[in-house]
């Protein structure tokens, strides 16, 4: 299995894994999407150690930089593959764009230019 437009593999949770990126993109994505942990990019399975510890923080992350909040919109689960435990997150779609918080200061700049955009966009529609 190759990751598409809906499934995104990462090799572990690490702190500098942008995972709520990825999250936040999958939120917005019209059909929501899949995000693997324990399986390389090429679609290897190198399993999670501590799975339990791994969900947790994962559930934290998420609940905690994506605004407004995502919770009851996705899941996360533990499953097997070629006999390692890997981690599935689901994330549905959002009916309200989300966003990073402002700990990721880049993105916070992104969304608002494209609020910006998008709100002067609506007014010359109205206007026109």
């Amino acid at each position: 299995m190759t990751e598409t437009n809906r499934i995104e593999y990462k090799r572990e949770l690490t702190p500098e894994l942008d995972i709520e990126k990825e999250v936040v993109a999958f939120l917005n994505y019209k059909e929501g999407g899949y995000i693997y942990i324990g399986i390389d990019k090429d679609g290897s399975t190198v399993g999670v150690s501590d799975v339990d510890d791994s969900m947790l923080r994962l559930k934290d992350r998420i609940k905690h930089n994506i605004s407004p909040s995502a919770m009851g919109l996705f899941d996360i689960a533990e499953e097997q593959k070629d006999g390692r435990s890997i981690i599935k997150v689901t994330v549905a779609s959002g009916i309200v764009l989300a966003r990073l918080v402002a700990r990721r200061r880049q993105i916070s700049a992104a969304w608002t230019t494209c609020s910006s955009m998008v709100s002067y966009l609506f007014w010359f529609y109205l206007t026109s």
